[in-house]
């Protein structure tokens, strides 16, 4: 029977066998029952102010609000809770499952996505649409690739570039990603720009804004 700090471990171990992504709901039932566990002792449960767990939520209907701090690297502190962290590291066999899995649902996603637009009678069905084959392949490349370069300097940041360019304005800005690449770098990263190779070309169909944009060169 696990209780407190070491159901925690025991949840976050078992969690790390396979990839999760938790709804709304689940996420604050874990909060809840999280926040309101002390740390076991022979005297009984310490309370959860002596945790460090400042909790201001009084029912399950109230969102979880989450803010960037920055933690020391020496103590492991949170200085907002006072929580201390601990390092939750992955064996080589958890690599592997984490590895096999996302290249996993990459076939399994596109192959939601194709019958998606078989689904739509108002779509086309782009003619170089990727087989879910060929994804998988093209992600097995990508995984050989980052082993390879990111040998001796692994990167330690991955910019989701599509999203970074597209911020604000719903067109494509280099000059999003060269700020946040720039950031990165101030603060010691070694960051990695993903981007579909769409919009690498010099014009590209903007399907939202039914409009073709052409690339300033100076950007």
């Amino acid at each position: 029977l696990f209780v407190g700090t070491e159901l925690f471990d025991e949840m976050a171990s078992q969690m790390a066998e396979d990839l999760l992504e938790l709804t709304e709901e689940a996420a604050n039932s874990l909060f809840q029952e999280f926040s309101s566990l002390g740390k076991h002792t022979d005297d009984g449960m310490e309370s959860r102010k002596s945790l460090g767990l400042r909790c201001n939520t009084s029912s399950l209907d109230e969102p979880i609000v989450i803010g960037r701090v920055d933690i020391n690297e020496r103590t492991g502190e949170c200085p907002t809770t006072g929580a201390k962290l601990r390092l939750l590291a992955l064996d080589p066999a958890q690599r592997t499952h984490v590895h096999d899995t996302l290249i996993d649902m990459a076939y399994s996603a596109q192959e939601e996505y194709q019958e998606k637009l078989k689904a739509d009678p108002n779509r086309k069905i782009p003619q170089d649409l990727a087989s879910p084959e060929k994804c998988r392949e093209q992600i097995m490349k990508f995984s050989q690739w980052i082993s390879h370069n990111g040998r001796e300097k692994p990167f330690t940041a991955f910019v989701d570039g599509a999203n970074v360019a597209f911020f604000g304005q719903g067109l494509v800005q280099y000059s999003h990603i060269k700020l946040v690449v720039d950031k990165l770098e101030q603060m010691g990263e070694r960051p990695l720009v993903i981007m579909p190779e769409k919009y690498v070309s010099r014009k590209f169909y903007l399907r939202l804004r039914k409009t073709t944009q052409e690339l300033d060169t100076t950007d």
